[in-house]
């Protein structure tokens, strides 16, 4: 019949409006989620109270708020999925065994909770994942089997703990969530390791996880966590950002480690992974001073290793790269007094090695 027609007309908009999604045309996307949407306004109208098409009705409303989300228009974001809510949830609530209309419901709540995190309302967008998560707990629990619902309660669960997350405090309620969240992703990746929605949420599961690990100096659990982000950010967009944070922990814990075994491991695998990203970009200067304080520090530790020789070769390349950030920023004086302090270093283990002149002129 007729109805049947158009339905199949709106799906058709629908498969358009996601391909242009994924292909990042926003706007022929809008353009083609709108008509869906115009075709079942136009359906519910003409059909009040049937729940197949106010079910449609909310997921295309689902549709242009993601789209909307994407292109950073959080306000117009945000009305398509209040509408999406109004819609789905006396939906839900008279169908309580339909798991389609729970999922809608919660996805909603579970978008207007991200809108609300951007806008930086904290509390609504706690009561939405809350509800949302209370949601997809109970569809998880009518059917383990279903992995898609386990991503989304494991999703939820490290969206409420990255939003509550101070990690310069204790949050023991935050990374319960955070814990929850990864044990849950990662099973799902387990018996499934290309689930890209899973290994998305765990990578941002374990950068907040580092980041309260960082605030806590607790840097070995904060260089494991740095190397599980990266491994799960598939897309590649944080790769430098968390490389560079996992070279400071593995150099930090060699600073702060009072074995010179552990120590020294920890700075060459620090220099290991800060190595490639300097020669790669060598005019980001936190590049380049990562790698300068690990060659400092490991230069210390052969130093109090009686190894002066092998000290002198890291200070040198050390100075190299300070020089370079001093002339590159000479306002900043950060980089220059570790310019100062190697050079003097550098003067006293020639003075040590019997080469008075060459640490004389250093000192000058």
């Amino acid at each position: 019949d007729m109805a049947q027609f158009e339905m199949a007309i709106a799906y058709c908009y629908t498969n358009i409006g996601n391909a242009h999604y994924e292909m990042n045309l926003t706007s022929r996307s809008l353009d083609a989620h709108g008509e869906a949407l115009s075709i079942r306004k136009r359906l519910t109208r003409r059909n009040v109270g049937v729940s197949e098409y106010e079910f449609e009705l909310a997921t295309c409303h689902l549709n242009i708020g993601r789209v909307l989300y994407s292109a950073q228009r959080l306000d117009q974001s945000l009305a398509s999925f209040r509408q999406a809510l109004e819609i789905s949830e006396p939906l839900a609530e008279a169908n309580p065994s339909v798991s389609e209309y729970q999922l809608a419901y919660a996805a909603s709540h579970n978008a207007a909770g991200t809108i609300y995190s951007d806008k930086g309302d904290i509390a609504k967008a706690s009561a939405s994942y809350r509800h949302a998560l209370e949601i997809f707990q109970r569809l998880v629990n009518q059917d383990p089997t279903k992995t898609d619902l386990a991503v989304h309660l494991g999703a939820t669960h490290v969206n409420i703990g990255r939003l509550t997350l101070q990690p310069t405090a204790v949050h023991t309620a935050s990374l319960d969530a955070l814990d929850s969240g990864v044990m849950i992703l990662e099973n799902v990746v387990r018996l499934n390791p290309d689930h890209t929605a899973a290994r998305e949420f765990l990578s941002k599961a374990y950068w907040s996880l580092a980041l309260s690990s960082e605030a806590h100096d607790e840097w070995e659990s904060a260089a494991q966590q740095w190397a599980s982000a990266s491994e799960y950010d598939d897309k590649g967009h944080q790769l430098e950002f968390f490389c560079k944070r996992r070279a400071q922990a593995f150099a930090n814990v060699g600073y702060y480690s009072t074995d010179t075994g552990k120590a020294l491991a920890a700075y060459n695998m620090a220099l290991e992974i800060i190595e490639p990203l300097a020669d790669k970009n060598t005019v980001v200067a936190e590049f380049q001073d990562i790698l300068a304080y690990t060659l400092t520090n490991r230069a210390y530790l052969h130093y109090e290793s009686g190894q002066r020789d092998m000290a002198l070769v890291d200070f040198n390349v050390a100075l190299e790269i300070q020089e370079q950030l001093a002339n590159a920023h000479p306002n900043d004086v950060g980089y220059r007094n570790d310019l100062t302090t190697t050079l003097n270093n550098i003067g006293l283990l020639y003075y040590e090695l019997g080469e008075a002149e060459k640490a004389y002129s250093l000192y000058a």
